[in-house]
């Protein structure tokens, strides 16, 4: 009966770590498109994650030199848990710009916000 038990338990770990590698690579995101280096950053990055909600009207443009990979990433988008009561400035314009430092990794250097404001 031990013997049973211990065969059963082994093969969900097995199974789990034979299915691994083809999850990682499913679920990470391929920076080589402008989806998902845009995922990628929106997700990855501490000020896009913190102060920023829903975007629109996202551009993305890349450009090498010297074998570096730059991007520039335009878009307006909500601020985040906005306490503003009458929501006068509800969203910055974002001017971003960085680096494809690697196939899987993507750093933010330079970002400005402008709040954008109806009155």
């Amino acid at each position: 009966m031990k013997r049973r038990f211990c065969t059963a338990s082994v093969v969900p770990v097995i199974l789990l770590a034979a299915l691994w590698p083809f999850s990682a690579s499913i679920a990470a995101d391929d920076l080589s498109t402008d989806h998902g280096l845009l995922t990628f950053v929106r997700s990855n990055d501490t000020i896009w994650t913190r102060v920023l909600g829903t975007c629109r009207d996202a551009t993305v443009v890349r450009s090498s030199r010297q074998g570096r990979i730059d991007f520039n990433i335009k878009a307006e988008c909500a601020v985040k848990d906005n306490l503003e009561g009458n929501m006068d400035c509800p969203a910055y314009k974002v001017d971003a710009s960085g680096t494809v430092d690697t196939p899987s990794q993507a750093t933010v250097r330079k970002m400005t916000l402008e709040l954008r404001c109806s009155g």
